[in-house]
């Protein structure tokens, strides 16, 4: 499925998948903190710090250039 689309559609997809896997990842995180039980208080935290963390990580992923190698490694014999 991925193979069958244009390069810019390509990356866009890699993006939103990034993005999704950024925010479980975060939240994992802080479920783990807080023993799988989130108070009310910190979750205004984690909605407040969700979109800095995701905008940090994809400009860390642009900067450092994880975007580029990537179609050597997404490919089935």
């Amino acid at each position: 499925m991925i193979k069958s689309l244009s390069g810019k559609k390509r990356i866009g997809s890699f993006i939103a998948i990034d993005i999704i896997v950024i925010s479980l990842s975060f939240f994992g995180a802080f479920l783990l903190r807080f023993d799988f039980l989130l108070p009310t208080q910190y979750f205004s935290l984690f909605i407040v710090w969700l979109p800095v963390f995701i905008i940090v990580k994809l400009t860390s992923f642009v900067f450092f250039g994880s975007y580029r190698g990537i179609w050597r490694y997404t490919s089935l014999w």
